[in-house]
């Protein structure tokens, strides 16, 4: 864990002086939270705990501490939006020291198929079928998680699903995680 922890560090302190740095991992950071919802928690065992990777966490910390290199946003997923057992959703911001803001993006399935009031229902295969016999792609709606940064700052998270289809992509719905309050002029 030490020399992960360190290679982390190793690759954030080589940024140019003058950009933040993002972070993307498989997995986040250990200590957000231990709750069974939590950002890191456990969904799958009685009584939750942080599942989050120690190494993220001390290079992090290390590199606020010792740096001051800026860390806006650490990006991850591996546990998913939909807790286990059908016990709810999962908590996919948290915010941490220095401004840094966690994001969870493991919405899971990303793609399913639409449903359109102008088709029938068909099945699985059927789809599958039909894409390889007429070139026609059946309609699927799919997740994005969009994050928008301006000079370094988050300034906004969305969570959306896009309509996708031969002749069409729409927006279908966005969920707003996170948006960066304004100060009053």
């Amino acid at each position: 864990m030490a020399e992960s922890a360190k290679r982390i560090y190793d690759a954030a302190t080589n940024a140019p002086k003058e950009h933040a740095v993002i972070l993307l991992a498989h997995n986040g950071p250990t200590g957000l939270g231990s709750r069974m919802e939590d950002i890191c928690g456990r969904d799958w065992v009685a009584g939750g705990g942080d599942h989050g990777d120690p190494d993220l966490e001390q290079a992090i910390s290390d590199l606020q501490r010792e740096t001051g290199v800026s860390i806006p946003l650490v990006v991850f997923g591996h546990m998913h939006k939909s807790l286990a057992y059908g016990r709810g959703l999962r908590k996919m911001i948290a915010f941490g020291a220095n401004r840094t803001i966690y994001l969870n993006g493991a919405v899971v399935p990303r793609v399913n198929h639409a449903q359109s009031s102008r088709q029938p229902a068909i099945s699985t295969s059927e789809k599958t079928g039909l894409e390889g016999l007429t070139g026609l792609m059946v309609p699927t709606s799919r997740a994005f998680t969009i994050v928008d940064l301006f000079e370094g700052a988050v300034e906004k998270i969305s969570e959306v699903w896009v309509t996708v289809g031969d002749a069409r992509t729409e927006l279908e719905q966005e969920l707003v995680l996170y948006k960066q309050p304004r100060e009053h002029i």
